[in-house]
């Protein structure tokens, strides 16, 4: 009889048993699953949200082979995706990743980039100096200082637009698409008293009053009292007595104007709060008659000082007209110490 066929087949049986058995001793798996890793950076400012395209598996760091994944790039206020970089490529916002191997994966944001438009009403220009840039011109966060520089005969007078401010210089932060206007607006006095020798008066402009002696108590001065820088005009008290002092301007043509504004720098050193004005009157017919158009009184006696301070008056009663402006003292002059002002400007659109 012919034994082999069974002696090979118990063979067979007892290698099968001998591997059951030691593989239910050891805890040892047959055959086991396979997963890999998968590590997503972030270059940038952003996020990138995970999930399995299969919704009945968990996510983890590291997943069974054949797993498909779904990436999407999610960016940042001010920021846009770039694309993908590592083990995956493109430039999509969302992308399937199948694990068939460990993968690192980055998400690339970059700054976004705005557009800056300004605008200049009347003549003159703006600076832009760059604070801050991370990288091309105007990326978000960009830090801008801007400057109006007015034409001669111009002055700034305000932004308007995406920027609504007095200042100048100004900074701004890039956080959009921006549209800015810079208004200059024409002037038609501009006198700080820069180039006019001490005691005497700008050219074209007069000065008069009750007496002569009276008259030439207005005069440059190189004192700053006003708030401005040397030198000044001032009206400097005589010892005693009652009268009336001016200075005046010459005829300014404001036929063509609206909106016509006169500031200036103030100052005032008072003996006593009484009996004498300062004011500002206008003529709109050479001189003939006078209108008050500002002024200040100080009543309760004793002594004061009244500034620095910019003072402003507005003059838009009197636009499209030619007229002159007279700064006046008038009453117990020997009450007031001086009266001091500088950075003369009158303004129209």
């Amino acid at each position: 009889m012919n034994l082999f066929p069974t002696k090979k087949l118990l063979l067979i049986c007892f290698t099968l048993l001998l591997v059951f058995f030691v593989g239910c001793g050891t805890g040892d798996v047959l055959i086991k699953d396979v997963f890999y890793d998968l590590e997503v950076l972030i270059e940038g400012e952003g996020t990138v949200e995970i999930s399995l395209k299969t919704s009945s598996l968990q996510l983890s760091e590291n997943y069974k082979k054949g797993t498909e994944i779904i990436l999407t790039a999610v960016a940042d206020e001010g920021w846009v995706f770039a694309g993908w970089q590592g083990d995956a490529e493109g430039t999509e916002l969302s992308i399937e990743v199948e694990m068939t191997e460990d993968k690192e994966i980055t998400a690339v944001f970059e700054r976004e980039n705005y557009d800056l438009i300004i605008n200049i009403v009347g003549e003159g220009t703006v600076d832009k100096e760059v604070l801050f840039s991370p990288q091309s011109e105007y990326p978000f966060q960009t830090v801008l200082k801007l400057t109006a520089v007015a034409d001669e005969g111009w002055i700034f007078d305000r932004w308007e637009g995406d920027l609504e401010s007095n200042e100048n210089p100004v900074e701004i932060e890039i956080d959009n698409n921006l549209e800015i206007t810079v208004v200059f607006i024409e002037t038609l006095i501009d006198e700080d008293f820069s180039g006019v020798a001490v005691d005497h008066i700008p050219p074209g402009w007069t000065r008069g009053g009750s007496d002569q002696a009276i008259v030439k108590r207005w005069a440059v001065s190189d004192s700053e009292l006003a708030g401005g820088e040397s030198p000044e005009m001032r009206f400097l008290s005589p010892a005693a007595g009652v009268g009336s002092s001016y200075l005046e301007t010459p005829e300014i043509d404001g036929t063509e104007k609206t909106n016509l504004k006169l500031t200036f720098n103030g100052y005032i050193n008072i003996i006593s709060q009484q009996f004498f004005v300062v004011r500002i009157d206008l003529s709109t017919d050479s001189g003939v008659t006078w209108e008050e158009a500002w002024k200040i009184a100080p009543t309760g006696g004793g002594d004061a000082i009244i500034g620095p301070e910019v003072i402003s008056v507005d003059f838009s009663d009197y636009d499209g007209t030619e007229f002159i402006i007279r700064w006046v003292v008038d009453g117990n002059l020997g009450n007031i110490n001086r009266w001091c002002i500088d950075n003369i400007i009158l303004t129209g659109e």
